[in-house]
């Protein structure tokens, strides 16, 4: 085909191309096979600097996964966190509506892999929760002012009478517990 002739038909696919991907009213996440594990996996990418030299599983990617969690429920927020044994994932569960929703996400904390339902709300985390007037990513900022390393686990809890963000990071030094008041903000 000749450079002339070429160019009317790139043209009109460049065209068509432009008017199928401007038909969409809203972006979808796209879900696709996963081959290793034959799991349905879904591409919610929220954080444009996932690819980032952060620490994986530090302070920046977990405030990360907790946001991309909270994104995907409407009206959540996040009460508890787990990174899962093999340093892949995090499950984080979110509270909505009287619906507890588990949804896991990448260890960048750049897209989720999976979400579903859990059941209701149990009566002690939606009062928790009511209480807590420090989010999770808050609670996980001043639980790693001075600290560094890798974050284990995150829960709202109640000790000694008092609602708390309980957050285990695990370091070159082991393991460390830091407890955040959920209603002050202090370490306590």
């Amino acid at each position: 085909m000749s450079t002339s002739r070429a160019r009317p038909v790139l043209a009109a696919a460049a065209a068509a191309i432009l008017l199928l991907t401007g038909c969409a009213d809203e972006e979808v996440p796209v879900s696709m096979e996963d081959p290793q594990t034959d799991e349905q996996t879904q591409d919610t990418e929220l954080a444009p600097d996932a690819t980032s030299t952060a620490e994986v599983g530090g302070q920046e990617h977990t405030t990360r996964a907790i946001t991309t969690a909270e994104g995907v429920v409407a009206g959540g927020r996040a009460v508890d966190l787990d990174c899962d044994d093999d340093n892949e994932t995090f499950d984080v569960t979110v509270l909505a509506d009287e619906v507890a929703h588990e949804v896991t996400v990448s260890i960048d904390g750049s897209r989720v892999v999976e979400q579903e339902e859990d059941g209701d709300v149990d009566e002690d985390d939606r009062e928790r929760l009511t209480t807590a007037t420090v989010t999770m990513a808050e609670a996980l900022e001043t639980a790693m002012s001075d600290r560094s390393g890798g974050v284990a686990e995150i829960d709202l809890d109640t000790r000694d009478g008092a609602v708390v963000w309980e957050v285990t990071v695990q370091s070159s030094g082991g393991e460390e517990e830091i407890v955040v008041d959920a209603a002050s903000g202090e370490v306590l």
